[in-house]
């Protein structure tokens, strides 16, 4: 399964991973290890930083938000 995690400096925040069964839909991993409706990859990075900056409100500086491949 293909995973990319959101980071902000060397800090994780979140994570998005391909459906096992959908080819080209992917979920989001909520904090709590549960996984969001399908959706495509461009919405579930949406969604990841959505939920990572209103969980981390001091996450502020744009340029320090990247995403790695898992």
């Amino acid at each position: 399964m293909t995973a990319q995690q959101l980071y902000y400096g060397n800090r994780k925040l979140a994570q998005v991973v391909q459906d096992a069964h959908w080819p080209g839909m992917w979920r989001v991993k909520l904090p709590r290890g549960e996984l969001s409706d399908l959706v495509n990859l461009t919405r579930a990075k949406d969604a990841a930083q959505l939920l990572a900056r209103q969980q981390n409100p001091r996450c502020r500086v744009p340029q320090l938000w990247n995403w790695r491949h898992a």
